[in-house]
Formats: C-alpha cells, structure tokens, sequence
C-alpha cells in the first residue's frame, strides 16, 4: 500500500501500489477535470507531484515545459503511484462551484399526476360483518369509482395502520390503480415527485408538489460519470471496453440522483417518504446508462439504442432510495440514437408539436440536437459538435465554473472580460469562447478560413492594445484574452470551434432543405439548455452558426428539457404527448445526405 496527501485541501489517501492517480483522486474525493475520459489527449488533469523524482507518466509530456517536467507536473489519468506521494491540483482544475442552469419555461398547467392521494374513513369489522382489512380498503376505493390492483407487498402493513389511525387513513395510488403506500391519518396534502434532467454535464432535480404544482426546490450537482469522459462517445467505449463499466457508469449517475434528492428534501423539508414518483429526461445514452443498459448499440453503425418508447420502473430496482420505497420512475421516450428524451422534453415544453409556428429548436452542446417545423411534421438530427462549447479540447478551456471568463466584449479600444461570480479569471468557458472568436471575426484577426493573422496584417484602425495581443509563433499565432493571467486561444482552439459551428450549421441547412423551408419561413429560432441560454446572440450570428437572417427570431430558452420532465410529472395528458412526440418527430441523420461533406467544408468558413 502507498499513501498519497492531496493538496491544498490536505485529503489522505491509502491505496495499493501501481492505483492510477485519477482513481486514487476519485477514491479520495477529489474533483479532477478529465473530458478525454483518462487517456491523456485534452492535458486538463495537470498536478504538480512530490518527491520531483516521481517519473512513472509515460504519456503527457507535450503538454508541459521542460521545466515543469523536471519539477514533476504530470498528467493524473498517466500515473501509476507506486511510492508514498504528495499531489498539489492547481487552482483551475479544484473542484469549483459550477455554473449550472435549472431555470426554464414557465409552467403553468392545471395538475392532473399520476400520483394522488385520498383520505379515507373506514367501518371497522365486526361480528356481523367479519370482512378482511382488504376488503374494507378495497370496498371503499370501489366506492369512490377507482380501480383498485391487490398487492400482497404492501398486507403487512395494512392491519397495524388501520388500527393505530382507527380506521382514519390515507392511500396512495397511481392511475391505474396501484397501491403506493396507505398512512395512518390525513396525509393529502404530503404529495410530491422529482422531475430529473439528467445531461451529460450536470444533473437538475426540481421538486413539485403533485397537488397544487408549485416548485418546492431545485438542485443541481456535476454528472460523477465525468471522471469517465467528458462526452457520451467516451462514455460509450468506457462501458464497452472496461468490465463492468455499465454497471460503474450506472452507479455514478444513481449515487448523484439519491444525492439530490436527499438535498431537495433538506431545502422544502419534507418526508423524503412522501416522494412517489420521478420523472426523467436525458440523451439517448444517459437514459441507458441510468437504466443500466449497455450502450453499446449507440456506439457502432447504425447507432440504434435498446430502447425508444417511454415507460415506468421501480425506483427501488435502479438503486433509489432516497424516496417512498415504492416509488415509480418514469422514463421519457427517445427519438434516436444521438436524439434523447432531452429533445422529446424540449418539443412538450415549447409545445411544437401544436403549433403552427415554424420554429428552428437548437440544444447546443458537444451533441447539438436540432429540430425544424411545426404541428404538421417535425424534423430533428444530431450534430457531433465536438467539444469545444464546453471548453474540453480548447488548451486554457474550462468548464462554465467559479473563475471562468464567461464574456468577452470591445471597450476604449480594447478586449474587455466577465468571469463567472467575479473570480479572479482561471481560464475560459463555452460562452467566452464564442464571445472571444466572434471579436476576432468582427475585427478581422481571423480570417475566412479561420486563420489567426499576424500583427502586420491587421486592418489600420485596429489599436495597438488589441494588436499586441496577437502572439505569433511558427505552429500558429495566438490571441490573448486576458493580459493579467495569460490565458489565450491559440490557432488549434479556433479549429475547434469551426469544426463545432460548421457541425451545427450544417444541420440547419440540410433541415432546412429536407423541408423545403427557407429562413423567411420560419417564425422563430429557440436556443434550449444552458449553452443557449448564456451565449450571446450576436456572438452565434457573428460567427456563422446561426444564418444572419434570422437575428431578429431568436429567443432563449434555458431548461426546457427539465420544463418537459416537469410536465411530465404534473400531468398525465402530457405524458401521453411526449409518445406522441417522439413517433411524430422524423430523425434525420446528417451523414446520409449526399451533400453533407461539402455543405460541412463551405460552413467552416468565417463569414466575411
């Protein structure tokens, strides 16, 4: 066994020789960003490792100096410990508090779940009538014009409470007439269920009364199943490749899900026994993996998942027991492969389905679902955006956390930033990456074809502050976005972000010319999740993701994902819908269009 001290925080480890750090890390309970999954190709997870002799990292050296190899920085997910260490994580990759967006669409609905509960006042037997506990309860559910299923799990409990509450108790039922739970006493008014969105990146659970519908709490945590990459794609080969590494996916998302609720219950104070029901939205493979399903389908031609329809599972069966121990959990239906309930949710909650608005529907991400048309037909693809827009492959990029420059803007002549909460800047997220590259395009820093020019080349109006910014180097200049902490894009980073929006753009068009709609057609452009809620629009139009055209149509959004597994939640008809969206919705996959190689190679350009 070797013993490792992770700093600053002092945490303590034992763990046996040849660990790898990462693991150790995790064991430990120290957060370190890994969006490559541990393979060692994004260099996110530098530590700086004691004694300086330490040298069992085969992979990883190009992401550090001569210097700082020598000093002992290494990449965590390449180091095999071996020897009594001590590990000090640089302020960018701690464990920060995250940006996350639960907010959305305003719900307003006339409550109808599939959870209710009634108070019931019961004859006690006698010898005249000797009739079972059952068939008192069931007499008097019969009464009340309610289908009632017997359930032998639930008779030991039966006798006492009718006896203890004399006969005063409270049932709880789903729709179809399954017995939840029965209570001593008048319990109506103790109804609740948790909507879940569960996105590759983070986690939203809403509380909901089920009687009145008001939101009770929200809270939000990191996806744990992180530590295994950043995206679904490394997720996929994780639980193909690893033993058991469904199962150990599976275990990540449950233990975050019982975690909010244990959370959600502390903030409204209730019983967490008065939770009878989930429901849950998520991508394709996020529903699996919480399922416990091997994704494996979703990872090789063509793509097809387990599973589309929608349906309902014991909570206890996946792990959850932080609610009533019969609890259900609704699983909302999928599109496709690369198209998720998420979307299914995105559509209810906008209503597209029904309307006669033509509407362009971006989720942007590392997979950006999009979906163009109205009530008559409905059309979605998946575009593999990469993962630029969370900042995975961009080489100061971070996630949207405490310190992170989230804006970058133009004042007196000169780069002007925002960081999340205030904090001194550590790097850039999503957001400010858009913000930074659609500055340089305007100023003419990146031309067309997406190349940093140099110093000599600039337009004669550019200043000298925003000039000297530019670094040039012979493998591609350099843009610097903050002077104080040096954090830059480099030419590589722009890379990434055409490879992104050309993606994305690329989608709308071959959408767009499936139904034979043009810009003129459609009435509104719907930026969904927390990408598309904190980006700037002219920053999207500024860089050619979004047609120009369509500048004055685009409304943000946020959650409507979690708005759809609320509705979902809060009404019955509305979950009958979300089947109905999903066969109605036709999914379309990019790849197959004879046009799509080409119509990807024109919209890497910049626009001019």
């Amino acid at each position: 066994m070797v013993h490792i001290i992770f700093q600053p925080n002092n945490k303590k480890i034992k763990v046996a020789k040849h660990t790898k750090l990462i693991q150790a890390a995790e064991l430990a309970g120290v957060y370190l960003d890994t969006p490559c999954g541990g393979h060692g190709s994004c260099g996110k997870c530098r530590v700086h490792i004691l004694p300086i002799d330490y040298n069992d990292a085969p992979i990883g050296k190009e992401y550090f100096t001569e210097q700082e190899w020598q000093e002992g920085w290494r990449l965590a997910c390449q180091v095999f410990v071996n020897r009594d260490i001590e590990v000090f994580i640089p302020e960018p990759i701690r464990e920060l508090q995250h940006k996350i967006l639960h907010t959305g669409l305003e719900i307003n609905i006339v409550p109808d779940p599939n959870i209710k509960k009634y108070f019931l006042i019961l004859d006690p037997p006698n010898l005249a009538h000797q009739k079972s506990d059952w068939e008192i309860l069931s007499e008097k559910l019969e009464n009340a014009t309610l289908s009632f299923q017997q359930d032998r799990t639930i008779l030991s409990k039966i006798s006492r409470v009718m006896r203890e509450s004399n006969y005063r108790i409270t049932v709880t039922l789903t729709a179809d007439g399954k017995l939840i739970d029965i209570e001593p006493g008048n319990t109506v008014n103790h109804c609740y269920g948790i909507a879940f969105d569960i996105g590759t990146t983070t986690v939203v659970g809403t509380l909901l009364d089920l009687t009145t519908g008001k939101e009770l709490a929200v809270s939000a945590e990191m996806n744990a199943q992180s530590i295994f990459g950043a995206d679904v794609v490394s997720r996929i080969q994780f639980a193909i490749q690893e033993v058991n590494g469904t199962n150990q996916l599976h275990h990540k998302i449950v233990d975050v899900v019982n975690h909010i609720i244990q959370t959600l219950c502390k903030q409204a104070k209730i019983n967490r026994n008065h939770i009878y029901e989930l429901t849950v939205v998520g991508n394709t493979t996020m529903q699996h993996l919480f399922l416990n399903l091997s994704p494996a389908t979703l990872g090789t031609l063509p793509y097809v998942p387990i599973f589309k329809f929608g349906f309902e599972v014991s909570a206890s069966e996946l792990r959850i027991r932080s609610v009533n121990p019969r609890a259900t959990v609704y699983i909302l239906p999928n599109i496709a492969g690369f198209v998720g309930a998420d979307t299914v949710g995105v559509i209810l909650a906008t209503d597209s389905h029904n309307s006669t608005k033509t509407r362009l529907i971006i989720d942007l991400g590392t997979n950006s679902e999009i979906v163009l048309g109205n009530k008559n037909e409905l059309l979605c693809c998946s575009a593999a955006a990469g993962p630029a827009f969370e900042a995975a492959h961009i080489e100061q990029g971070m996630r949207a956390a405490s310190g992170a420059i989230d804006h970058v803007w133009i004042e007196n002549g000169d780069i002007r930033i925002s960081t999340i909460e205030n904090q001194p800047p550590c790097g850039i997220c999503g957001t400010g990456i858009i913000d930074a590259v659609a500055i340089m395009v305007n100023l003419g820093i990146i031309d067309a074809s997406g190349r940093i020019i140099g110093r000599n080349e600039l337009r004669k109006n550019i200043s000298e502050r925003i000039k000297n910014r530019i670094i040039e180097e012979k493998k591609g200049n350099k843009f610097v976005i903050c002077t104080t902490k040096n954090i830059y894009l480099t030419q590589q980073d722009i890379r990434e972000v055409q490879l992104a929006k050309s993606a994305i753009a690329t989608g709308i068009e071959i959408l767009k010319k499936q139904l034979n709609i043009g810009d003129d057609q459609i009435d509104e452009v719907l930026l969904a999740g927390a990408f598309g809620h904190y980006i700037l629009p002219e920053s999207v139009l500024a860089i050619g993701l979004i047609p120009k055209s369509l500048s004055k149509k685009i409304i943000s959004i946020g959650n409507a994902a979690s708005c759809g597994a609320k509705l979902a939640l809060l009404s019955l008809a509305k979950r009958r819908e979300t089947l109905e969206i999903a066969k109605k919705t036709r999914h379309f996959e990019l790849a197959l269009h004879p046009e799509f190689e080409s119509r990807f190679a024109d919209s890497l350009s910049f626009p001019a």
